[in-house]
């Protein structure tokens, strides 16, 4: 779980940053934010094809650091 959650937080940290510092969308940066934070965390935590495919790069990079 963690690396879900961490994945989660990396995104979501991310989508965020860009959302409050782009200014097209001035009047409606809660609804940007809201939306920002519910779609990676349903991909990244809710999604079972998106998890399977979280843990298969996770086990693809493991494979790279250990050569």
């Amino acid at each position: 779980m963690a690396k879900f959650y961490g994945a989660y937080i990396a995104i979501n940290s991310l989508l965020v940053a860009i959302c409050l510092s782009v200014d097209v969308i001035q009047n409606y940066k809660i609804f940007w934010v809201f939306f920002d934070t519910v779609i990676p965390a349903y991909l990244c935590i809710f999604n079972p094809w998106s998890r399977n495919k979280l843990l298969s790069w996770s086990h693809m990079l493991t494979k790279l650091e250990a050569r």
